[in-house]
């Protein structure tokens, strides 16, 4: 089953938390995340920035996701990520991942200035 990318930001509140690995079929890099869904086929493949490149690159189709293992809860998820997803494990080459694991999403001083730029668009003025 192909998945296709989504950018939706997940809650503790999901049914499904899960460890993912999503891997590139032409150069075996790979991207390990965490994901919490109520949809287990809601086409999401992961949302780093380097996988998300190169599924630009290499296409979703050579592009394989497998789920690792299911959670009870986020925090748990979270958890399990750090364990996986240490600095060692980001400065692997064929590693994807950019950051070590357990938080998800951007860093809180980026989203903070993102969320401070939405606050200045007008969207009425933009969509009428």
């Amino acid at each position: 089953m192909l998945h296709k990318m989504a950018d939706k930001k997940s809650s503790g509140k999901k049914k499904y938390h899960f460890l993912y690995k999503t891997t590139n079929l032409v150069d075996g890099r790979y991207y390990v995340g965490m994901h919490s869904t109520d949809d287990l086929d809601d086409g999401y493949i992961g949302s780093g920035k380097f996988l998300k490149r190169s599924i630009r690159k290499y296409g979703v189709e050579n592009h394989k996701f497998e789920i690792l293992k299911f959670f009870n809860s986020r925090s748990e998820l979270a958890a399990e990520e750090r364990k996986l997803v240490t600095m060692q494990e980001v400065l692997n080459r064929d590693c994807m991942n950019a950051k070590v694991g357990g938080e998800g999403g951007f860093p809180p001083t980026a989203k903070q200035r993102f969320t401070e730029r939405l606050k200045k668009v007008d969207f009425k003025k933009m969509f009428g």
